[in-house]
C-alpha cells in the first residue's frame, strides 16, 4: 500500500495494488474507486482527505482484501457509522511503502 498526499490539490490516493485500472467508479463527490477488471479495488482518490469518507461502502460494495482493509482502518479513524477521516497526524509514516 502506498498513500500519496498532494496538498496543493488537498488529495490523497491510496494505492493498494500495481495493476491496471478498468473503470473508475464514483462513490460520493470526491471519492473515486479505481477498480481492476475483476472487479478489485486498485486504488482509491479521496478528495479533501479531512472531511468524513466512506470506507465501509467502499469495502461491502467491492472486493478489498482483509489487509487491506485493516490497513486502511489503522490510518483512517471512524467519524461516524460507516464513514472515516484521514488521519494528517501520520501522513508521512503512511506514505513510506
Amino acid at each position: 500500500m502506498r498513500i500519496t498526499i498532494d496538498s496543493v490539490a488537498d488529495a490523497a490516493y491510496v494505492q493498494l495494488s500495481d495493476g491496471p485500472v478498468a473503470p473508475t467508479v464514483e462513490i460520493d463527490p470526491g471519492t473515486f474507486v479505481d477498480i481492476d477488471s475483476r472487479g478489485r479495488v486498485v486504488g482509491i482518490e479521496i478528495i479533501a482527505p479531512g472531511r468524513s469518507w466512506p470506507l465501509e461502502t467502499i469495502a461491502e460494495r467491492f472486493e478489498l482484501d482483509s489487509d487491506s482493509y485493516e490497513m486502511l482502518r489503522s490510518i483512517y479513524r471512524p467519524k461516524d457509522h460507516g464513514s472515516f477521516q484521514f488521519y494528517r497526524s501520520i501522513e508521512v509514516v503512511a506514505a513510506s511503502s
